[in-house]
């Protein structure tokens, strides 16, 4: 399928558009969207972007947006809140322990991180809170990140291809099996597991980022 604005399917969230608005999956979505439950304003890369709209799920961005550009913007329900309602996705009755999500990397924005230090604060929580798993961006699983945690006995996780249909429900398919999440940031899935009612802390260093060439 021709996919003319990447931003619209990444992460699952084209699967999400089209049930929600009954739009054909054969069909192009020719929108810009931003790339989940984001509030730090307007990218550069979002101003540039040919698609003859703009969605964002926080709606002061929509004000932020219009005192840069003519172009129409409007506000989008959470595409995997969408898919979660219509499918009837609950925390299991029998959810235990804690999902850790680690900051992903990327091409261009490299993550320094401490993966030692990481392991022994997450080791270190009360043990109401274990056993601790580790949830991995597609990413930094194709560059071995996954193997230091593996090896130190830590169960591993990835909802996979971001551009996979399936993206959601297998995420989601993981978080129900928590009562808790964390991270060292707060990522989209903090919102998604505080939505569904999974509380979300944050555990660890915030990564140190080196930015080799994203204008945003």
């Amino acid at each position: 399928m021709w996919v003319p604005y990447w931003t619209a399917e990444d992460n699952g969230l084209g699967r999400g558009i089209r049930e929600y608005s009954r739009f054909p999956r054969l069909l192009p979505l020719c929108i810009s969207t931003d790339h989940g439950p984001r509030m730090n304003g307007v990218l550069a890369t979002e101003l540039n972007c040919g698609a003859p709209v703009q969605f964002y799920h926080y709606k002061k961005n929509l004000e932020r947006w219009r005192r840069l550009s003519r172009k129409p913007c409007y506000s989008l329900r959470s595409p995997f809140v969408c898919f979660r309602e219509k499918y009837h996705i609950q925390k299991s009755p029998t959810a235990i322990g804690t999902i850790a999500f680690l900051a992903h990397g990327g091409p261009e924005l490299q993550h320094h991180f401490d993966h030692q230090a990481y392991a022994e604060a997450l080791r270190t929580l009360p043990e109401v809170f274990h056993p601790i798993s580790i949830c991995l961006h597609a990413y930094d699983i194709e560059h071995g990140i996954h193997l230091y945690y593996k090896e130190n006995g830590f169960d591993i996780y990835t909802a996979g291809n971001t551009k996979d249909r399936s993206f959601i429900p297998r995420f989601y398919d993981i978080l129900c099996r928590f009562r808790y999440a964390t991270s060292s940031v707060v990522g989209s899935y903090a919102y998604y597991a505080t939505e569904l009612g999974i509380p979300f802390f944050l555990t660890g260093e915030h990564p140190v980022i080196t930015n080799n060439g994203d204008s945003n």
